[in-house]
């Protein structure tokens, strides 16, 4: 319980510095890694779904959020969702896997929050026209948003593995399941 409560302090902290401190660019996060991450090695749900909520919750305090709130948080949550889904998938090689993951969460994240924008605001109009507005003029943001998780998620899987388990010099992702 202790090493949850560490692992979730961490996860939001390096989550929220991310978003506001180290910010790179936009819609290149790591709030999509640490959501994957935590659902996927941490085996309390509820410590994984704090992770996610914690570390959007206190970004956003921060840096502000618009009224697509609900679309984007759930957005995340739907992330940790695939997390604790690729925890049961029969995939050899996890490193693999995250990057499957991390494509589906952001192309979920984007036509999920782009519908919200769209639902909830009043730069398209509200039928099919204004979604497909909304999905074209999201592009450049889905672009940034798939590149950087699919160099990010990854990278923030192989150090969570190194970090977390710390069984072996050699992280558990490079191991087939039935070699551990």
């Amino acid at each position: 319980m202790k090493k949850n409560i560490i692992t979730v302090l961490a996860l939001v902290t390096l989550a929220v510095l991310s978003r506001t401190v180290f910010h790179i660019n936009n819609n290149i996060e790591f709030i999509t890694a640490f959501a994957l991450v935590s659902a996927y090695f941490i085996t309390q749900k509820r410590y994984a779904i704090a992770t996610v909520l914690g570390s959007i919750i206190i970004s956003d305090l921060l840096i502000g959020n618009t009224n697509i709130v609900l679309f984007t948080w759930s957005g995340f949550l739907f992330t940790a969702l695939v997390g604790f889904a690729l925890r049961r998938t029969d995939i050899k090689n996890r490193l693999v896997a995250s990057e499957f993951a991390a494509i589906i969460s952001t192309l979920v994240f984007f036509f999920w929050t782009n519908f919200g924008v769209v639902v909830l605001g009043t730069m398209y109009t509200k039928d099919l026209t204004g979604l497909i507005q909304s999905y074209y003029n999201g592009i450049p943001f889905l672009v940034n948003q798939l590149v950087g998780n699919i160099i990010i998620v990854p990278l923030v899987f192989v150090a969570f593995d190194y970090f977390y388990n710390n069984k072996s010099n050699l992280p558990s992702l490079f191991l087939k399941k039935a070699d551990r």
